[in-house]
């Protein structure tokens, strides 16, 4: 048995990985509203046919269950779907029951309170319209009558009839108007026209352009991007839904649009007694919802974790929901870091990497348990630091928090991630040449820029004093701490970088990106084996 239970906000996105339940919600949510429709009575037994049926997710209707086939006694296997309004302070819950028949058919048993007879059982309106998203439409359609439009809209052949939706819309000035307005805020100056002639016409004629163009070309030669955003808005204006289902609107998008897309909708949702249920796999969808929606991360048809403060939305950006552990990092830019985690193929497809804009943005410990919990305490989670001139005892003082807490965390052997791409040995992979002359390069640019990087040290300790030393004043000398560190964690490796191109260019060597060695060459091992650690298994040997 499974359990889904999600609260509504104007917008409500369901994310996860492939297979985990997001269409299979929609469609459930869009089946039971239809079947409750459809009963003979609101609250009485009756049997649906499969052909009778306005929609139905599958012709293998048995197979409805979760994991395991529909029964036909009450109590075995059948499915649920509860609906809970709230108005004036006063709640009223809606359900149906869907099992299989006794013949063939379906057995619905709705259960609907006489204040949303008027919600489930309207002749005019439909309780949710189910967009799955199209793949072009048809080269022509024949004028059908508002009923049949209806049970084929509803049925989510929605591809076959959007040229009726939109006649029937057109039919009505205000709504005409209305939906043009919409559609010019995503796609500006773009019009369309829709005629019908009962007397000469078999088929209707649609067609969309720019205004002021000269000629209007025909609809089905429009992109599939724009038309699937028509699509989800003439639903919303014709049907007038009090829940709008749509499936991956990101298909088709440019990631501009996509953004602006949640953006319009909610605005249009607002504004109508209207809620959207969107499943997504889009970051930039994410990014166009307001603070306030709802996120539902599923995963096996069940909800791992739902949030409205944004966890989950910054989650699904940086590729999180898929993967077993999530390593925070201070580095807000993360291809270094995640070509180190890369060179383990093992560790690729498993680590999510989180990136903050400096040490300070990362926060404490506090702040990484609380993505975590509302995350649903899927992730294994580290959090990694730069060395930064540290001495080993500020090192341990800042990490003790987070291992309390039973956090993990990673802190580089040299300055910051790019002193790995500094070693000789690494040079020395990537160029083909020995350590022994690797070595020579990278010491002649230590000593050509000894008092230039010296100053950078010199100004780096002088922040961390202020910070860490303010009323003790028993920051260690400077001075001593130059002689005595090992020289990559004392000079940034992203200086270092830069002066070592140049070093090697006039040592006759092409400019590499200093980021590809030879597989042999593991950089960073201590993070690997922590990463490794954490998941209890795998190989830390390139294939």
């Amino acid at each position: 048995m499974s359990r889904a239970e999600i609260k509504l906000t104007d917008t409500t996105l369901l994310v996860g990985s492939n297979n985990s339940g997001k269409s299979s919600v929609l469609q459930a949510v869009h089946f039971a509203t239809r079947a409750m429709y459809q009963a003979s009575e609101a609250n009485k037994l009756s049997t649906l046919s499969i052909s009778e049926a306005e929609y139905i997710p599958s012709g293998d209707y048995k197979s409805l269950g979760f994991r395991s086939e529909w029964s036909n006694r009450r109590g075995d296997s059948e499915s649920k779907v509860k609906f809970t309004f709230t108005q004036d302070d006063q709640e009223y819950t809606a359900a149906v029951v869907l099992r299989k028949a006794r013949n063939e058919g379906i057995s619905v048993e709705p259960s609907i309170p006489s204040a949303l007879f008027d919600v489930f059982r309207n002749r005019t309106s439909m309780v949710s319209a189910y967009i799955p998203g199209l793949a072009g439409i048809p080269l022509a359609e024949e004028k059908l009558a508002k009923r049949v439009v209806f049970r084929k809209s509803a049925s989510g052949d929605s591809n076959v009839v959007l040229r009726n939706v939109l006649y029937l819309i057109s039919l009505d000035n205000e709504k005409e108007y209305e939906l043009k307005k919409i559609m010019n805020k995503l796609f500006p100056n773009v019009t369309f026209n829709v005629k019908f002639r009962e007397n000469d016409d078999y088929y209707i004629q649609a067609s969309m352009g720019i205004l002021g163009a000269h000629a209007l070309k025909p609809l089905e030669q429009s992109g599939n991007g724009f038309l699937q955003v028509l699509q989800i808005f003439s639903y919303m204006v014709l049907f007038n839904p009090k829940i709008i289902l749509i499936d991956e609107p990101e298909s088709h998008l440019h990631p501009t649009l996509q953004t602006k897309l949640v953006n319009v909708l909610q605005k249009e949702l607002r504004s109508r007694d209207c809620v959207a249920l969107v499943a997504t796999h889009s970051p930039y969808v994410a990014r166009g919802a307001a603070r306030n929606s709802n996120f539902i991360w599923l995963k096996d048809g069940s909800v791992v974790s739902a949030s409205s403060s944004g966890e989950i939305r910054d989650a699904l950006g940086w590729g999180v929901l898929d993967r077993a552990i999530i390593l925070f990092t201070e580095d807000s830019k993360q291809n270094m870091l995640r070509e180190i985690v890369d060179q383990n193929e093992y560790l690729s497809d498993r680590v999510a990497i989180y990136p903050y804009d400096g040490i300070d943005r990362l926060g404490n410990e506090g702040h990484i348990k609380a993505i975590q919990n509302a995350l649903g305490k899927a992730h294994k989670v580290i959090v990694h630091r730069d060395r930064d001139c540290l001495t080993n005892e500020e090192l341990k003082n800042w990490a003790d928090p987070f291992v309390k807490s039973d956090i993990s965390v990673w802190i580089t052997a040299g300055s910051d991630v790019e002193a790995y791409f500094c070693q000789p040995r690494h040079i020395s992979s990537v160029y083909g040449i020995s350590i022994e002359v690797a070595k020579k390069i990278f010491m002649q640019v230590y000593s050509e820029n000894e008092g230039e990087l010296y100053r950078d040290f010199e100004n780096k300790r002088s922040n961390i004093n202020q910070k860490m030393y303010k009323k003790s004043r028993g920051s260690p000398s400077t001075d001593k701490l130059w002689e005595s560190l090992p020289v990559l964690q004392k000079i940034k490796g992203k200086k270092a970088l830069s002066l070592l191109r140049v070093a090697l260019n006039q040592n006759g060597f092409d400019l590499h990106e200093l980021r590809h060695p030879d597989p042999g060459c593991i950089r960073a091992l201590s993070l690997l084996m922590k990463l490794k650690g954490l998941l209890g298994g795998g190989s830390l040997l390139p294939d």
